[in-house]
């Protein structure tokens, strides 16, 4: 009989034992909440791992993009890395590639190309290529930025215009900075003239509705003079993705000119507004510079650091290393500059040093600062965490000095509750009375209550922990998005990995995922893998979970090459079989691989959906012909495996081997 294949090659294994029909992949009752394994990548990779560097889960959940060093997918060139989506359907994940074409002509370094950009619903992204060209009329022999359209596979050109020349030996270069929430306005940097008005120096361009106009048009500066040549998204770094430097809508951009931290302004429309201007009675006269650190999604707000003092309450300085000042908030509605660290006691100023999280209306702003805010709390020269709350500063505890004084060791906007009231940080220093050596633990802030939780302590276990992404923001590697990678969903469960075995049934030594909810402490990965185990990104419901292990957790992954998984609530497929099969007619079936898809051809059904599904078949790999009595008694001993780890799972959880403790 026609055995019917939709999901995996365990669900055919399962015929024999079932009889009809069954799900693919059964609860493994040692996952927290009844949570399910679910292969995303694909198993058959060419041979290719997929990288731990980028994951990005769509709004909403159901798709996630993530990288590898390997082209599959309908990838036609590779790069180092490149990038995919995958999506899940009724009966599996598919993945596609997104990857730009390449053409190399075997260059040592051949131009960088690749997915810039993702909007949060994938349905949009923005590329960079130089060859070859995407749509006539490209500029050639230069880098071009373009608008792909996921839904129809066609490409928008950003970069419109040829560069004149640009002085010196560096030639014309760009670099993405931000996009509106539809990707109809996109803003970049490039070393080189694209509009007539544009300076020989970094300009900032804006590409909207098929036009490009330049953003750092000069500006007159105090005194009646011009600021200087260079201009970006006033966060100081050369293509850095800077969060919501425009506004949702396209509306409204920030900037500064000049280089580093030079006047930060707002552009909307032909108008432009001082954002950095001084509010002070009594004004320095020079300087009235900012460093532009996030804003609200509308551009109605926005936060930024100076080490002028701009207000009658600042006690702005040129602090230490990786320090700028205070940390300012201005009001587009109201025009009014607010210095949010004001009146600090320290004689050597705020010191900020980073934002590191913020709630969506700005109202909870958690920041690192070098000075000592509030008398007898933290220590001045030291990487302080505050919390700003309706007009009022709490200290909650120091952080690493080196890492996280830049915050790079914290997750952004993906270690916060969307309301901001919980907040998940890393720190070497013993912040509860859990002694932690020094060791690196798992932080969660609770500002409802005031209180700080550990979640990664456990008597016994000093290893290294670690969060969402490495501890890395976004923005580095194959960059699909300017946000970070979510370790903490809206409800306050803590997802993170350790070296150490927090739970008995951790005994591989190795990294594992970890979950952490209501003081208990789960495995998210299996705790037996030969290799270490990565978060790569949670859903903000936290439904999915997904994180890169070589184990194989399902039949069908059988190559021991890192693969990306999904630990799912209420996860798993039906697979739809025959009423009855018996002998050879439970085997499965071989798998041919899809037929290659062309980039400008792998589309993605509908636009703006929250949970887009991808129309290209599910990648899979195709099983080596064996004779049929072999195939026969290797099936069996499959059953004989899968009761065995079955018995097993069911010890393991009547054991009671998940604990932890709330500290």
């Amino acid at each position: 009989m026609n055995v019917r294949w939709l999901a995996r090659a365990g669900a055919v294994a399962l015929c024999a034992l079932l009889g009809s029909s069954g799900f693919a992949v059964a609860a493994d009752a040692a996952l927290p909440e009844g949570r399910v394994y679910e292969l995303v990548s694909p198993p058959d990779k060419n041979g290719a791992a997929v990288l731990n560097t980028t994951t990005q889960t769509a709004i909403g959940g159901g798709a996630v993009a993530f990288g590898s060093e390997g082209a599959f997918g309908g990838v036609q060139g590779a790069m180092a890395t490149n990038a995919y989506v995958a999506t899940r359907g009724t009966t599996g994940w598919s993945t596609v590639g997104i990857q730009p074409p390449i053409e190399s002509g075997g260059e040592l370094f051949p131009p960088l190309t690749g997915v810039r950009y993702l909007s949060a619903d994938f349905s949009k992204q923005v590329v960079e290529t130089q060859e070859p060209a995407l749509v006539p009329g490209a500029p050639v022999e230069v880098p071009n930025l373009y608008v792909r359209d996921n839904a129809t596979g066609s490409y928008e050109l950003v970069t419109i215009h040829t560069p004149s020349p640009v002085p010196g030996n560096y030639g014309f270069s760009l670099a993405f900075a931000d996009a509106s929430a539809d990707l109809s306005h996109v803003i970049f940097q490039a070393a080189g003239k694209l509009t007539p008005d544009a300076s020989e120096a970094v300009n900032l361009y804006e590409w909207a509705n098929g036009h490009l106009r330049l953003i750092s048009t000069p500006v007159p500066a105090a005194g009646g003079t011009v600021a200087g040549d260079g201009a970006g998204t006033g966060d100081g770094n050369l293509g850095s993705h800077t969060q919501h430097s425009i506004s949702d809508d396209g509306s409204r951009v920030f900037f500064s000119t000049g280089n580093e931290e030079g006047p930060l302004y707002m552009k909307e429309g032909n108008a432009t507004i001082h954002v950095s201007a001084s509010q002070s009675s009594t004004p320095e006269g020079e300087g009235e510079k900012g460093r532009f650190m996030t804003a609200m999604s509308d551009g109605s707000k926005v936060l930024f650091v100076s080490a002028n003092r701009l207000t009658d309450n600042a006690n702005a300085s040129a602090g230490p290393f990786f320090t700028y000042g205070d940390l300012y908030l201005y009001d587009m509605a109201s025009g009014k500059l607010t210095d949010l660290t004001g009146n600090s006691p320290d004689p050597t100023g705020a010191n900020v040093g980073e934002v590191l999280a913020t709630s969506e209306d700005l109202s909870y702003v958690y920041f690192n600062a070098a000075g000592q805010l509030i008398p007898g709390k933290g220590t001045s020269g030291a990487a302080n965490l505050y919390l700003w709350h309706d007009g009022q500063i709490a200290y909650i505890g120091e952080l690493n000095r080196f890492n996280q004084i830049k915050g790079y060791a914290l997750t952004g906007s993906g270690g916060i509750t969307p309301d901001g009231t919980k907040f998940v940080f890393t720190s070497e220093h013993k912040l509860t009375s859990f002694e932690n050596e020094g060791v690196q633990e798992v932080y969660v802030y609770d500002a409802n209550t005031g209180q700080i939780v550990c979640a990664s302590c456990v008597p016994g276990a000093l290893g290294g922990v670690g969060l969402a992404g490495g501890d890395q923001p976004r923005g580095l590697g194959a960059t699909f998005h300017h946000d970070y990678s979510r370790s903490i969903s809206a409800d306050g469960t803590v997802y993170f990995t350790s070296q150490d075995a927090l739970v008995p049934r951790d005994h591989n030594g190795k990294q594992d995922v970890y979950q952490w909810r209501d003081g208990v402490v789960s495995l998210i990965s299996t705790g037996q893998s030969a290799d270490n185990s990565y978060l790569g990104d949670v859903s903000l419901d936290g439904t999915d979970v997904f994180f890169y292990t070589s184990e194989g957790l399902v039949p069908e992954d059988w190559d021991g090459i890192q693969d990306l998984y999904d630990a799912r609530l209420d996860g798993g497929f039906s697979a739809a079989l025959e009423t009855s099969c018996s002998g050879d007619t439970c085997k499965a079936p071989s798998l041919s691989p899809p037929a290659p898809v062309s980039p400008s051809s792998a589309a993605f059904s509908g636009s703006g959906n929250a949970n887009p599904a991808v129309s290209a078949p599910v990648v899979k790999s195709k099983p080596k012909a064996k004779p049929k009595a072999k195939a026969k008694h290797r099936v069996k001993k499959k059953h004989r495996k899968v009761k065995k780890r079955k018995r097993a799972k069911k010890s393991v959880a009547h054991k009671g081997l998940s604990a932890g403790s709330r500290r």
